[in-house]
């Protein structure tokens, strides 16, 4: 049985929620479907008491990239970002190759092909198949940001010598 409060007088606005969780996953996210069942600005509990977790679908242009888990209560939508197992970082690199790739043939313009790392990785391998470096890739303030490093990266070894002199003591003159 899931309870329900009164809604409360905040207008729903999809363009703010999309834009929420473009920031919150830092992916290029166009649309959000939201389960119509659940009204925004209602509160809903589960039969313990707790906020339902309901399950929005994402996309990028038209494809389904996965799901946000996001409660509502009566400020409105929360979502939580910790399941992001659920997104399909191989089907939202494919909506952005193009753009991604050049970014990481500016700081990598040896690199012969990309593949599909972790969430948000691409490693980046040489004509013979080794890995020469990571991209890892964020969308921020409307932009793919593509940083390099942590595969190969070169080892720098410092040797420097420390004195130290410390002062007498009193008591020991």
């Amino acid at each position: 049985m899931v309870r329900v409060t009164k809604p409360n007088e905040i207008e729903f606005n999809m363009n703010n929620e999309v834009e929420k969780i473009r920031k919150i996953l830092r992916f290029p996210i166009t649309k959000v479907l939201f389960d119509e069942q659940y009204e925004y600005g209602k509160l809903y509990l589960d039969e313990k008491s707790h906020l339902l977790t309901l399950y929005a679908k994402l996309f990028i242009a038209d494809v389904q990239i996965g799901t946000i888990p996001y409660t509502s209560n009566k400020w409105g939508f929360m979502y939580s970002s910790h399941q992001e197992e659920s997104l399909n970082w191989a089907e939202i690199y494919r909506c952005h190759e193009n753009e991604i790739l050049s970014k990481i043939n500016e700081q990598q313009p040896l690199s012969k092909t990309v593949e599909i790392g972790g969430l948000r990785t691409l490693n980046i391998k040489d004509e013979n198949g080794f890995l020469i470096n990571v991209a890892y890739c964020n969308f921020i303030k409307g932009d793919w940001n593509v940083v390099l490093g942590g595969a190969n990266d070169e080892v720098k070894e410092y040797n420097f010598k420390v004195s130290i002199t410390t002062p007498r003591l009193e008591s020991e003159e």
